[in-house]
Parts: structure tokens; sequence; C-alpha cells
């Protein structure tokens, strides 16, 4: 499939400063994913996002695209597919930092989210592996944009390396609830006209395997 990306000036619109989130529309959010669209922690955070009525669209790679950092795919006078798999859910033939590029400039170009989420990543992102983190490089990117964003991943357990760390799975539900915590607090301060982080801001949280308080 091919796609376009249209691009449009929007004329600026004046509003009181003491507007309150209980009248705004829903907040609009973008789910990106290193690990791939299908990925556990995507669709699960998709799902939870969906369910508490947020505009939530999920852009992500078609398969795991783990350690590319910011990478972009760069083929000249070729077309980058991608497929939707469901509704305002979007398979990209790309990196992450493509997949937050497809949101912004095409699947939400009429109008930009007000937040970026990338994850939650099956896995840890702590330290200097950051820079070669899929799920932090696509969340820098959209603060590049001007979008705010979280990037959040799973702790793990050393001796599980060699086995798929099969306890960040199981703890996936607890990232995904955290995460959402966080988006309804941030939601419940959010004021038209102004950021939900400060200019240029983006958080890293690694969740750690432990039983999320409900």
């Amino acid at each position: 499939m091919k796609y376009s990306l249209l691009f449009a000036l929007m004329g600026s619109v004046l509003v009181p400063a003491t507007v309150s989130a209980n009248t705004l529309e829903p907040m609009r959010i973008l789910v990106v994913s290193d690990d791939g669209c299908q990925s556990e922690g995507s669709q699960a955070l998709f799902e939870a996002l969906n369910d508490k009525g947020y505009d939530v669209w999920l852009s992500a790679p078609l398969d795991n695209k783990s350690g590319t950092g910011t990478a972009v795919t760069f083929k000249l006078g070729k077309e980058l597919k991608y497929k939707k798999i469901a509704e305002r859910q979007y398979c990209f033939d790309g990196t992450p930092v493509d997949s937050v590029l497809f949101g912004l400039t095409g699947l939400m170009a009429d109008k930009k989210p007000d937040l970026v989420i990338s994850g939650v990543n099956d896995g840890p992102n702590v330290g200097v592996n950051q820079f070669n983190s899929g799920t932090v490089g696509a969340a820098a990117r959209a603060v590049r944009h001007g979008v705010p964003a979280l990037a959040v991943s799973m702790g793990f357990r050393l001796e599980e390396l060699k086995i798929g760390m099969p306890s960040s799975l199981k703890y996936i539900p607890d990232g995904v609830a955290h995460t959402l915590s966080i988006v309804e607090k941030l939601d419940s301060k959010r004021v038209i006209g102004e950021p939900l982080l400060p200019k240029g801001t983006g958080l890293s949280i690694n969740y750690p395997l432990i039983r999320q308080k409900r």
C-alpha cells in the first residue's frame, strides 16, 4: 500500500488560559514500539489507553527492530509500505523512528498527538544502552518534533537473559498499569495550548518486576 504525506498550515486559535482538562477533547496519544506492531507490550498499552477513552493510535515496525536507536530508513526511489491491522493500528515497514515520523506526519498529520509513548518494551533501557535503544530513540525523535514523550521499558533478571526474559513479559500488565497512571496524572493537569511536559522534555521509565498496586 502506498501512503502520501499531507501538510497543512493551521490558523492560530486564542483560548482562555483557564480552560481545564474536564472540558478538553480526549488526549491524543501515539503508541510506538521497537518490539514490533503486534508485540505484547504495545498491544496491551494500546488497549488500556483505548479502554480509558483516549484517542490512541499505534504505529510500529512490522517486526522487531530492537537496538536500532535513532536510525531511519533510506530507500531512494523505493516506496515504504504499511498495513492496517486494526482500527487506528498500523504496521510500518521501517524502524521505530520511521514509525514515529509516519504517525506524526501521516496518520495524525491533521492534529498532532499530545503525547507519544514508546513501549512497553520487554526489557530494560538504562545507562549507555539507551543510545542504541529503539524505544528511547523513538521517544527522542518525538521530542525533537515538539511532542512530549515517554519511553517505557521493563526490568529484567540477569539470569534470564539466555531464555528470553520471561519475567519481563510476565510483568508487562503491571508496567502498562503504571504507565496508565502517569498518563492520567498528566491528563488531569492538561490545559489547552500548553504542553504536557516542559518543552523539549521526554521521560525514560524502567518499571521493575513488581506487582502494580491497584
